[in-house]
């Protein structure tokens, strides 16, 4: 009896000390080497909307009435914006700042909107200045079609796992499963960049690009045996 008993202590202390061999050697000496690799994919598709930022400037004797003159044009543009069929949630707002120099006040705001009918841009741009605008920039002509997307991220997972396989061949190694992966937006390509004035579109059939390019990254990180 107590020969089992001792022959079932031994056996217990033994598996235990195999388990801990075997979780000790997991972590601390099979650990895989992991790789990052970043890839990226491009594509040219035909923009389907134009994002901008309008400018509004104005100077009074008085900060009151700079902010009551400076909310007045921000209205009459948002006005000329939704008569060109921009809508209301395309539509946003920064907030008033004023700036006090030599017993005058300027105020000014940022209209940040997003046109989905391009054919009526270079007509929108030339109505925003007349009405009060002081400059219009940040155009960025874009896409929401999921497939151009889809597509740019496609070929940049690709292009990632091109250069892990040769990475992996470089360090005479093999190229294991796939650990993680994040994108990353890169933005739209733009015609206008800079500040679009009248003067630039005078004489002007069209302002909106025919194509532009989508560019999408990718971070992959890949084990290696």
């Amino acid at each position: 009896m107590y020969d089992n008993k001792k022959k079932i202590i031994a056996i217990i202390t033994l598996v235990m000390l195999l388990v801990v061999g075997w979780w000790t050697k997991r972590q601390y000496f099979d650990k895989p080497t992991l790789i990052t690799v970043v890839g990226e994919g491009r594509i040219k598709v035909q923009p389907e909307m134009v994002r901008f930022t309008i400018t509004v400037l104005n100077n009074a004797s008085s900060s009151t009435q700079a902010i009551v003159d400076n909310n007045h044009l921000v209205q009459k543009l948002i006005s000329v914006l939704r008569s060109s069929g921009v809508d209301n949630n395309d539509i946003s707002l920064a907030y008033v700042r004023v700036v006090s120099s030599q017993n005058q006040y300027q105020a000014s705001n940022n209209v940040e909107a997003t046109l989905k009918n391009l054919a009526k841009l270079d007509n929108l741009i030339i109505e925003l200045y007349a009405n009060g605008a002081k400059s219009i920039t940040n155009i960025i002509f874009t896409t929401q079609n999921s497939k151009d997307l889809e597509q740019a991220i496609a070929l940049a997972i690709k292009d990632a796992q091109d250069r892990a396989k040769e990475l992996a061949k470089a360090t005479k190694k093999m190229l294991g499963r796939q650990v993680s992966i994040t994108t990353v937006e890169m933005g739209e390509a733009s015609a206008l960049t800079g500040e679009a004035s009248q003067a630039d579109l005078a004489g002007v059939t069209s302002s909106s690009p025919s194509q532009i390019e989508i560019a999408r990254q990718v971070s992959i990180v890949f084990e290696l045996k």
